[in-house]
């Protein structure tokens, strides 16, 4: 029988193949998020997670199910190219996702240090000048110490 146009796999056999092969993806390791009232976990009890979210995962980290898959006479789904080779390709997925995050992160980090431009952000650099000039002592006129700031950031 077919569900959306793939083979129905049964919820146990998603279940197994998830816990033994994991994530195609690098995994995400987030802060702790807020909990809200009635959430995920109600007191000491916690709510189990629905089984449409489950099958959602599952295509998620199996995209090209089919393929890489075949049920045998059991009605368990083996690796097209063995357990081994499977395992391997994972590993190099989720290593090549993980460099694609990393770059992100770097590149995302740099834009907000820098700006769009790879200079460092105007407001950021009269904060440093402002500094510099309150610790360096000078005491001399305020209006002086304005015209510095001013002729300063025109250089940058």
């Amino acid at each position: 029988k077919k569900v959306r146009g793939r083979d129905a796999v049964p919820f146990e056999e998603m279940e197994r193949l998830m816990n033994l092969y994991g994530s195609i993806k690098a995994p995400r390791i987030r802060g702790a998020a807020k909990k809200k009232k009635g959430s995920a976990e109600e007191g000491d009890k916690k709510v189990p997670v629905k089984k449409d979210s489950i099958k959602r995962k599952f295509y998620r980290w199996f995209p090209n199910f089919e393929e890489r898959f075949t049920r045998d006479e059991n009605g368990h789904y083996q690796p097209v190219n063995g357990h081994e080779y499977e395992m391997k390709y994972r590993a190099e997925m989720r290593q090549k996702s993980m460099t694609v995050v990393v770059n992100k992160r770097s590149d995302s980090i740099t834009k907000k240090k820098y700006g769009q431009n790879g200079k460092i952000a105007k407001e950021k650099t009269s904060n440093l000048l402002s500094r510099q000039f309150s610790s360096s002592g000078g005491s001399s006129s305020s209006s002086s110490n304005s015209d510095k700031n001013m002729n300063i950031e025109a250089d940058i």
